[in-house]
């Protein structure tokens, strides 16, 4: 999983408001498209995105851990199983 999670750290991109769609990578290291259907946050001045929920509440349950990857990136939200 380090692969995953170790990359967080520095990924946030801002988005071009004239294009319609645009393809952003996740804090959490994937690559997503039209990024405003996915779950997002700020981190330090900037909107940052997540690939689901999951990686939302890790976040936010430890911001600057997260991204700096020291949280390992979880697969499902825990929550959903409770």
């Amino acid at each position: 999983m380090d692969g995953l999670h170790s990359i967080a750290h520095g990924q946030t991109m801002t988005m071009n408001t004239n294009q319609e769609m645009q393809t952003v990578k996740s804090a959490c290291g994937g690559v997503l498209q039209d990024p405003v259907q996915y779950p997002s946050a700020m981190f330090n001045g900037a909107r940052v995105y997540f690939c689901n929920a999951a990686c939302l509440n890790a976040f936010l349950g430890a911001p600057e851990a997260f991204m700096a990857g020291e949280i390992e990136h979880p697969l499902e939200d825990e929550s959903a199983n409770s």
